[in-house]
Protein backbone atom coordinates (compact mmCIF):
# COMPACT_ATOMS: atom_id res chain seq x y z
CA UNK A 1 0.00 0.00 0.00
CA UNK A 2 1.10 3.57 -1.11
CA UNK A 3 1.40 5.72 2.11
CA UNK A 4 4.19 7.84 1.72
CA UNK A 5 2.48 11.02 2.91
CA UNK A 6 1.08 9.60 5.84
CA UNK A 7 -2.54 9.21 4.76
CA UNK A 8 -3.51 6.20 6.39
CA UNK A 9 -4.74 7.25 9.83
CA UNK A 10 -6.22 4.46 11.21
CA UNK A 11 -5.73 0.47 10.47
CA UNK A 12 -7.92 -2.43 11.28
CA UNK A 13 -8.25 -5.82 9.71
CA UNK A 14 -10.66 -9.03 10.47
CA UNK A 15 -12.75 -11.87 8.96
CA UNK A 16 -16.28 -12.49 9.24
CA UNK A 17 -17.09 -15.14 5.68
CA UNK A 18 -15.22 -12.75 4.04
CA UNK A 19 -11.79 -10.92 4.74
CA UNK A 20 -12.29 -7.16 6.37
CA UNK A 21 -9.86 -3.71 5.82
CA UNK A 22 -11.19 -1.02 7.40
CA UNK A 23 -9.12 2.03 7.83
CA UNK A 24 -9.32 6.20 8.08
CA UNK A 25 -7.17 8.11 5.43
CA UNK A 26 -7.44 12.07 5.30
CA UNK A 27 -6.91 13.98 2.15
CA UNK A 28 -8.78 13.47 -1.42
CA UNK A 29 -7.34 11.99 -4.42
CA UNK A 30 -6.48 8.59 -5.98
CA UNK A 31 -5.73 5.79 -3.20
CA UNK A 32 -4.01 2.99 -4.18
CA UNK A 33 -3.45 -0.59 -2.84
CA UNK A 34 -1.96 -4.17 -3.91
CA UNK A 35 -4.39 -7.04 -2.67
CA UNK A 36 -3.38 -10.62 -3.99
CA UNK A 37 -7.05 -10.96 -3.24
CA UNK A 38 -10.00 -10.07 -5.29
CA UNK A 39 -11.29 -7.04 -3.99
CA UNK A 40 -15.06 -7.55 -3.94
CA UNK A 41 -16.84 -4.45 -2.31
CA UNK A 42 -15.31 -0.92 -1.48
CA UNK A 43 -17.47 1.15 0.89
CA UNK A 44 -16.28 4.84 1.30
CA UNK A 45 -18.70 6.54 4.25
CA UNK A 46 -20.60 3.67 4.45
CA UNK A 47 -21.29 4.23 0.47
CA UNK A 48 -20.35 1.93 -2.17
CA UNK A 49 -17.76 3.04 -4.73
CA UNK A 50 -16.65 2.47 -7.84
CA UNK A 51 -13.22 0.98 -8.17
CA UNK A 52 -10.47 -0.68 -9.88
CA UNK A 53 -8.62 -3.76 -10.08
CA UNK A 54 -5.81 -5.79 -11.89
CA UNK A 55 -6.17 -9.16 -11.36
CA UNK A 56 -2.66 -9.60 -12.79
CA UNK A 57 -0.60 -6.71 -10.69
CA UNK A 58 -3.15 -6.88 -7.77
CA UNK A 59 -3.55 -3.07 -7.64
CA UNK A 60 -6.91 -1.46 -6.68
CA UNK A 61 -7.49 1.92 -7.02
CA UNK A 62 -10.20 4.25 -6.10
CA UNK A 63 -10.49 8.09 -6.05
CA UNK A 64 -11.19 9.71 -2.85
CA UNK A 65 -13.30 12.56 -4.24
CA UNK A 66 -14.06 15.34 -1.50
CA UNK A 67 -17.27 14.36 0.26
CA UNK A 68 -19.89 16.62 2.27
CA UNK A 69 -19.74 14.48 5.14
CA UNK A 70 -16.07 13.61 6.68
CA UNK A 71 -15.08 13.35 10.40
CA UNK A 72 -12.84 15.76 11.45
CA UNK A 73 -10.44 14.85 14.02
CA UNK A 74 -8.06 17.68 16.21
CA UNK A 75 -3.99 17.01 15.00
CA UNK A 76 -1.40 19.22 16.35
CA UNK A 77 -1.53 21.16 13.29
CA UNK A 78 -5.16 22.03 13.70
CA UNK A 79 -8.25 19.92 12.41
CA UNK A 80 -7.70 17.43 9.18
CA UNK A 81 -10.17 15.77 7.67
CA UNK A 82 -10.61 12.05 7.92
CA UNK A 83 -12.94 9.93 5.65
CA UNK A 84 -14.12 6.26 6.63
CA UNK A 85 -13.40 3.80 4.63
CA UNK A 86 -13.91 -0.18 4.08
CA UNK A 87 -12.36 -2.76 2.14
CA UNK A 88 -14.03 -6.32 1.46
CA UNK A 89 -12.42 -9.29 -0.34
Amino acid sequence: MFNSGGAVKEFSSGFKGVANVSMKVCWCGLFGAYSSAWLELINVDSEEVEFSYEEESGSGTIDLIARERVILMEHSYGFIKYIPMEISM
